[in-house]
């Protein structure tokens, strides 16, 4: 559903002030009693015809985003589905939102992300006939899943603003996970964590006893559960807390229970710009922790962890609920800062600097 920009400007300033410009209680119960007010008067006033379905979707995603910019409001009768997920299959890209605008956060080597030109960082403004100011993170998911046809997008860089032509294809990702012995330095592979990885990567790490220094081969790793960063914690780190997942509502704390069997090894992380959910939170600890060397490039902040919660009205509302807080400090937008930046993608460059 489009919505029309003038309605949303129109409303949402009033449910931005409502949350954020007033606190006292009286100023809310007013602002609240001129919500119905102002709807009726732009239905009458305004020079073009006014849908109120329309108004009243942007007043709440206009109030949403002013919070939390990857929140969606569903309304009833639009089906609800982790369409994250579906893109990132069908086009190798993880979206999300900051600054109100589309934000590309991962982007897979081989996929039709990539081959359209697509970098992790990049500020998409334009989604077909949607602009990613006035959409919601899930329309654009949505009409990216219902695409038959490539899309023309609009993309914005810090040096230039472009037009990008996405379009849908098969890709196969990186295989699930690999190692290799180079000299006396072992490369453990890990694009994506698989349910086995508690029980494949200790019995990988035994099986080359004449390795002298462990690679972490972290990019473009970006969908992994929090799981998955227990299992590398509880083998590379000594006993202690390692953080926690945080929300309203519940919690998690994260701690490794006895040190783990590689607490002592020198350990090398490998990341890039598309290394994000718990592969990130890893990066987050190895750096706090001064347990790795940490090489590749900057990552950009791991997004939060969303719900789909069920209205009453039958609809849903995307938002996040919980956040990684590593030795107690939320990572966020920040990301991690690597000690030696390196672009070259080989294992032969990582020795050269290894050796340097």
């Amino acid at each position: 559903m489009a919505y029309k920009s003038g309605f949303i400007f129109a409303t949402a300033l009033v449910l931005v002030g409502f949350f954020t410009q007033r606190h006292q209680q009286d100023s809310l119960y007013f602002q609240v009693k001129d919500f119905p007010e102002l709807m009726d008067l732009v239905q009458k006033a305004y020079v073009d015809e006014v849908d109120l379905n329309d108004m009243m979707g942007g007043a709440f995603q206009g109030a949403l985003e002013n919070v939390d910019p990857g929140a969606s409001y569903i309304p009833n009768g639009v089906p609800a589905s982790n369409l994250a997920d579906k893109v990132f299959k069908r086009y190798g890209i993880f979206l999300t939102k900051r600054e109100s605008y589309g934000f590309i956060a991962a982007v897979m080597p081989g996929s039709p992300a990539e081959q359209a030109g697509f970098q992790p960082g990049e500020i998409l403004t334009r989604v077909g006939p949607l602009t990613t100011r006035t959409s919601s993170n899930y329309q654009v998911r949505e009409w990216l899943i219902k695409a038959t046809e490539p899309i023309d997008c609009t993309v914005f860089t810090a040096q230039e603003e472009k037009e990008i032509m996405l379009k849908p294809g098969a890709w196969t990702r990186l295989p699930n996970a690999s190692s290799a012995l180079e000299g006396d330095t072992l490369f453990i592979q890990l694009p994506i964590f698989t349910g086995d990885l508690a029980t494949w990567l200790p019995a990988e790490l035994k099986r080359f006893p004449q390795a002298q220094k462990i690679v972490l081969d972290l990019r473009h790793n970006c969908l992994g559960q929090p799981e998955a960063l227990q299992v590398l914690a509880d083998l590379f780190f000594k006993s202690g807390p390692i953080g926690s997942i945080q929300g309203p509502h519940q919690s998690m704390t994260m701690a490794v229970q006895k040190d783990g069997a590689f607490a002592d090894f020198p350990l090398v992380v490998w990341v890039n710009a598309s290394t994000s959910g718990s592969a990130e939170a890893f990066a987050c600890l190895a750096k706090r922790q001064k347990r790795a060397l940490l090489l590749g490039e900057n990552t950009l902040g791991l997004p939060n962890f969303y719900e789909l919660i069920p209205l009453k009205s039958q609809g849903y509302l995307e938002l996040s609920t919980r956040a990684y807080h590593i030795l107690g400090d939320p990572i966020g937008n920040k990301g991690v800062t690597v000690d030696r930046i390196l672009r070259q993608t080989d294992r032969a460059a990582v020795l050269a600097e290894l050796g340097s």
